[in-house]
This record gives C-alpha cells, sequence and structure tokens, in this order.
C-alpha cells in the first residue's frame, strides 16, 4: 500500500480511525486533506507524519463522530485494497508553518500513479501537540487550487484505566479535558467476538464532547465482558477537523490525531 493510500485508508475507516469519510456527498468535486498523527521521539516528545493529497471529481467529506454516541462496529484491518481515486497536482510543494517558527516543506511523490506530499524521507518534525499550524497549498493551473488554511494540532491527553466489568454494565470513561474548544473524542474497545479466529474483530465506538468524562452505555458492552480470551484492546483518539470551502464546492481539510497508545511511526516517512 502506498502512503496515499494508506492516509486514504485511515479516514475510509471509520471505526479504526477517528473521521468519517462520507462517500455520499452531493457531488463530485475537487477535495485535498492534509491528515497529521503524533508520534513518540522515543523519549519525553512528539513528532509529526503529515501527509496531503488531492482527488477530482470525487464525493468524498470528512464527518466527525456523532457527539455522545455509541455503537458496535467491525474492526477492519488497514491494509489490503482500498479505492484508488484520481490524484491532482497541487504545486511544487506543500509549506507548513509550526507554532511561529517551525517550517516545512512537503514534497510530491508519485507511486503507483499516486500523488501524494510528504515531508522528504527520513525528515523529522518535532512539535508540541496543541500547535497552532498554518498550512499553504500553492496550488496547481491544471489541479487543485491555492488555499491556506490555519489551525491547531490535537492536544495531548492521559485516561483513567478503561475497566472491564465483570458484568454488563455500564463502562465510565474520565480523561483530560481539551483546553481549547473545536475537538472531539474517540474511543474504540476493541475485542475478540465468539466468531474471531484470534484477533480482535469488533468493537465499541464512540465519539464524546471532549469535556472530560463520558459513559459507555451497558446495552453495548456484552461482548467487551464476554470478549474471546480476554483478548482486548484499548485506542483512544483526540481528534481535530477543520476544513476551508472554495469556490465551486471544492474543499479542503485538515485532520489532526493523537492517539493512545501512540502508533508506531509511519513506514515511507
Amino acid at each position: 500500500m502506498t502512503a496515499s493510500s494508506r492516509a486514504l485508508a485511515s479516514l475510509l475507516l471509520a471505526a479504526t480511525a477517528s473521521a468519517c469519510l462520507d462517500v455520499g456527498a452531493p457531488k463530485p468535486v475537487a477535495v485535498g486533506f492534509l491528515t497529521q498523527s503524533a508520534h513518540s521521539d522515543d523519549s519525553t516528545g512528539y513528532l509529526l507524519a503529515p501527509e496531503a493529497t488531492f482527488y477530482g471529481n470525487v464525493n468524498l467529506a470528512v464527518n466527525n463522530p456523532p457527539a455522545d454516541s455509541c455503537f458496535i462496529a467491525v474492526v477492519q484491518s488497514t491494509g489490503g485494497d482500498t479505492p484508488i481515486y484520481t490524484t491532482l497536482d497541487a504545486g511544487p510543494g506543500i509549506f507548513t508553518r509550526l507554532g511561529t517558527t517551525r517550517q516545512d516543506t512537503l514534497l510530491p511523490v508519485l507511486s503507483g500513479g499516486i500523488l501524494s506530499y510528504r515531508p522528504r524521507l527520513g525528515e523529522r518534525i518535532p512539535f508540541v501537540p496543541g500547535d497552532s499550524i498554518e498550512i499553504v497549498v500553492p496550488g496547481a493551473a491544471v489541479g487543485f487550487p491555492a488555499v491556506m488554511l490555519q489551525s491547531r494540532t490535537s492536544e495531548a491527553f492521559t485516561h483513567d484505566p478503561i475497566p472491564t466489568p465483570t458484568a454488563v454494565a455500564a463502562i465510565p470513561f474520565t480523561w483530560t479535558p481539551a483546553p481549547a474548544p473545536g475537538s472531539a473524542m474517540v474511543l474504540s474497545l476493541r475485542y475478540a467476538n465468539s466468531f474471531s479466529s484470534g484477533a480482535v474483530n469488533e468493537q465499541i465506538y464512540c465519539g464524546f464532547v471532549d469535556d472530560g468524562s463520558a459513559t459507555v452505555p451497558a446495552n453495548l458492552t456484552t461482548g467487551w465482558v464476554n470478549s474471546l480470551d480476554g483478548r482486548r484492546e484499548i485506542r483512544v483518539t483526540r481528534l481535530r477537523t477543520k476544513t476551508t470551502l472554495l469556490d465551486g464546492g471544492r474543499r479542503f481539510t485538515f485532520i489532526s490525531t493523537f492517539t493512545l497508545p501512540l502508533p508506531a511511526f509511519p513506514s515511507g516517512f
């Protein structure tokens, strides 16, 4: 899977990532996404893994998970084939500024006919979660138009241990609330159900207002309580998204995530 396919897959898999890429938008348009995930620097700090991809004539739009709602979903693999869309040129490089000083350029990478923008191979971008970010897309005469977007990266957080009740019951969830408005919290309680061949294959997937506390309803916890051989995993993500609208319904969206446990640094970066 190319890096651009990986980024698209992370959006398409609503139940394994933190945002839902809705394929039922009103009409096909040109859309762009810059996804930015947080990773450990193997010490006490954090690194970014940003990737931008621009698509032509598609009906894709990011939908955040509904606030204070939970549902049962399958756990989908991030490997394998993903839908392939026509990608667009958006200029010689995508320029980012973190805080007031850190500036970087994401350069075009063409792999398997898919064009995306990433840091130079092996380049690491340190940052403080919660930093402001400015993104400048210069645009291309035949491709995606110029656009500038300013936003905030997802802040770091901690959460209390998530219990496993001995019987079906509501599950309390508490975490460090966001210091600034505009974010959501996503909780994925993954478990192996009775049809599993070994790995976790089902989950309780929740979107919560980022105020520091929530509850998973009791009527959804049967699978978590009765997981096969006690196989369970927890993913918690703070999600920030911001979309800028352009002429003709075209859109550019920034997606920032901070996930615990911190994911491994992606290959290809």
